[in-house]
């Protein structure tokens, strides 16, 4: 709340330990915190990091993926060996409006030309509709939108992106995905790294 800005209060203190056992589920990862303990709120640091060794007692429900996912990435790296598709773990910044991550990062083996690829249609709509409204001014210069058929996209909201639009019923297609992709990569381009 707003006392925090002036003095530590135990809530964050208490947030911070519900959150730690969810914290120790990640492979890399680094946290330092300034807090003050006892009677006399004398300051003291806190330090934890992935090599530290803490196991959580917490279960790892993992992330849930839709079966049509891993199937269409396979396919996706059969018939397009000139790509390496690998998931994404870019923090983009968005401006003001947060961040985003995209599902994966495609990035052409010859040239370098990476691409960011974001699968829309098995979670809310309002996911695809912030993109919409952030992309054409605070996305990056080359992505992907395979959104489904069950958003229910209006076509007219789709026009001001600056990437390419992959549509589809079921599974995506990875024909499309990636004649969609080589439209990025010029015949004499000699590297296009998004960073």
């Amino acid at each position: 709340g707003p006392l925090s800005l002036f003095t530590a209060t135990p809530k964050y203190g208490l947030q911070m330990v519900l959150f730690l056992p969810a914290l120790l589920h990640c492979h890399d990862f680094r946290l330092d915190a300034e807090l003050r303990r006892g009677p006399r709120r004398e300051p003291r640091s806190f330090h934890l990091d992935a090599g530290t060794g803490l196991i959580t007692h917490q279960l790892d429900a993992g992330i849930y993926v839709p079966a049509e996912i891993p199937a269409f990435v396979e396919r996706f790296r059969q018939i397009a060996p000139a790509w390496e598709l690998s998931e994404c773990t870019d923090v983009l910044e968005l401006g003001r409006e947060g961040v985003w991550v995209p599902d994966y990062r495609a990035v052409h083996r010859a040239s370098g030309t990476d691409v960011f690829v974001e699968v829309l249609g098995f979670w809310k709509k309002s996911s695809l509709e912030r993109l919409l409204r952030l992309l054409p001014n605070l996305g990056p210069p080359r992505y992907v939108l395979v959104i489904s058929d069950k958003l229910k996209v209006d076509e007219g909201s789709l026009n001001e992106l600056t990437g390419p639009i992959l549509r589809f019923k079921e599974i995506p297609s990875a024909p499309e995905l990636a004649t969609l992709l080589d439209s990025f990569v010029k015949p004499a381009d000699s590297g296009g790294r998004l960073f």
